[in-house]
């Protein structure tokens, strides 16, 4: 008798804990797929490197999104009355969620990251435009002269534009790839910076894991801790501008050091030792 009340005790525990999760995919109504205009390719999740490391489903019965569902973001529903209790509200403040994504972006460091690229994009796309343009007019004058030109000399010239061609256009192709190397290593500093205020905001929050929600599939809004991180990281980082030049001037020290080491140094280099004095004759 005692061994069937304990079941039936297991089960309606079992039964509370299954009713009070509002999220389970099971219990979730799917629905057709939306429809998507012709010729676009079909949206995927994002897939963007330098992190800290689907599409949507409709929302329970009863629940409303919070905002309209995003590429690569987990659909958020607004919980119900009494929805987390026990074990579940424990469950529940053990896991939080982040946008990286929004915390580039949307902090200072993003938005002055993004506003130098944009400035440093446009100055790069003004060079090569004056380059073109200063191409086609020494070709457009060697056209031209090449009726007065013996084909010895017209040769030659042709040769030397060539050259020219090929040379400025690896000068823009360096521009280009240096300016994309300069934003891949604004965002890694960043997310390396990160790391430990997100961990922080963690621990105030009592969590024991933080999930990037690009892999989430629907999550109570309450677990979403974008904006305090990104608050959090505004106050301890700033727009780091200071870490940027930290890291400059680390680099730059760096090379430094070592083109010093491949060149010996005169005052370090022992003085060179006279050699034995020759015999005189007798």
């Amino acid at each position: 008798m005692g061994r069937s009340a304990g079941q039936a005790g297991g089960v309606l525990v079992l039964a509370a804990l299954l009713g009070a999760a509002p999220v389970l995919a099971q219990d979730l109504p799917l629905s057709p797929p939306m429809p998507q205009a012709p010729g676009l390719p079909a949206a995927s999740p994002a897939t963007e490197g330098n992190g800290l490391a689907g599409p949507g489903l409709p929302p329970a019965s009863g629940a409303q999104p919070t905002r309209p569902v995003q590429d690569g973001a987990p659909l958020r529903v607004a919980p119900s009355a009494g929805s987390l209790d026990g074990a579940v509200q424990a469950l529940g403040r053990a896991v939080l969620t982040v946008d990286q994504e929004a915390m580039y972006r949307q902090s200072r460091w993003g938005l002055r990251a993004q506003a130098e690229l944009a400035a440093q994009s446009r100055q790069v796309a003004a060079d090569n435009d004056r380059a073109f343009a200063d191409l086609v007019a020494d070709e457009d004058a060697l056209t031209a002269a090449r009726a007065t030109l013996s084909p010895e000399e017209f040769r030659a010239r042709a040769a030397r534009f060539d050259e020219r061609v090929v040379a400025v256009r690896a000068e823009r192709q360096a521009a280009l790839e240096a300016l994309t190397q300069t934003a891949e290593r604004d965002r890694a500093l960043f997310f390396q910076a990160a790391a430990p205020v997100l961990g922080r905001v963690m621990a105030a929050r009592g969590a024991l894991v933080v999930l990037d929600q690009r892999t989430v599939l629907i999550a109570d809004e309450r677990i979403d801790a974008t904006a305090a991180t990104i608050a959090a990281l505004d106050a301890e980082l700033g727009d780091g501008r200071e870490i940027i030049a930290a890291d400059r001037a680390q680099t730059e020290a760096g090379a430094g050091a070592a083109e010093g080491r491949g060149t010996p140094d005169p005052a370090g280099s022992p003085a060179p030792q006279p050699g034995p004095e020759p015999q005189g004759s007798p």
